[in-house]
């Protein structure tokens, strides 16, 4: 079985305002809607977990759900209180076989689409995980904890990892109950992987597939948007 995790716990500090980020409107539908409603489109998905904060439940199922297209089977789960434990219980609300396949993605990438999740599956035939990921084309600095500039690094053989990424459901569910007991803290759940040992392969992602974070990545992705 293939299901699928979106993620979109987040009570979005940096972005501000009343509304979290997830459901403000992007091309006259919430953001989060563009995410689920691609992943559900997808034929290789049988299907959805959309985890989402225990306080806006309700105004999920309203102003969410009801505008999701595809047939679809989806189910909600409570968010934790940092997206690790978020993904957690999206991964128990799952359940499932070792070998059953999980593709993880972020509710606030609007731009995902089903070649992506496609890519990220069928890069699992011969790794533990599949990611998607741009090179890096700017130049990378390390920057000290007081802003200065240390070191140019190389930016040669660097990706800039995205979501969506696919995992074996065993794997992906040992890695984080690992990442519990070891208080590891991560930003994505590849980074898990790649503690254990494990193979993470990489498809090229999209530079459009950009992560909603502040204010100014609602501008982008409005014009990202109008441009379709």
């Amino acid at each position: 079985m293939n299901s699928a995790i979106i993620v979109a716990a987040g009570q979005g500090t940096r972005f501000g305002g009343n509304l979290a980020k997830q459901y403000q409107l992007l091309a006259g539908k919430p953001l989060l809607w563009h995410a689920l409603n691609t992943v559900c489109a997808c034929k290789t998905i049988d299907t959805v977990v959309l985890v989402v904060a225990d306080a806006e439940m309700d105004y999920c199922k309203t102003n969410v759900l009801p505008h999701v297209t595809p047939a679809c089977d989806i189910h909600m789960a409570v968010g934790g209180a940092e997206r690790q434990a978020s993904v957690l219980n999206g991964l128990a609300a799952v359940g499932g076989g070792a070998d059953d396949v999980v593709l993880i993605h972020d509710g606030v990438r609007p731009f995902v689409t089903r070649d992506m999740v496609n890519a990220c599956l069928a890069g699992l035939a011969d790794a533990d995980g599949c990611v998607a990921a741009i090179p890096a084309v700017d130049t990378l600095a390390a920057v000290t904890p007081d802003d200065v500039a240390d070191r140019i690094i190389d930016r040669n053989g660097v990706w800039l990892v995205q979501t969506p990424q696919a995992f074996r459901y065993g794997v992906i569910v040992e890695a984080h109950r690992t990442a519990v007991a070891r208080g590891w803290r991560v930003t994505d759940d590849a980074s898990l992987l790649l503690r254990l040992g494990k193979k993470v392969r990489v498809v090229t992602g999209s530079s459009r597939n950009i992560k909603i974070t502040m204010p100014d990545d609602m501008v982008l992705a409005q014009a990202l948007a109008d441009a379709l």
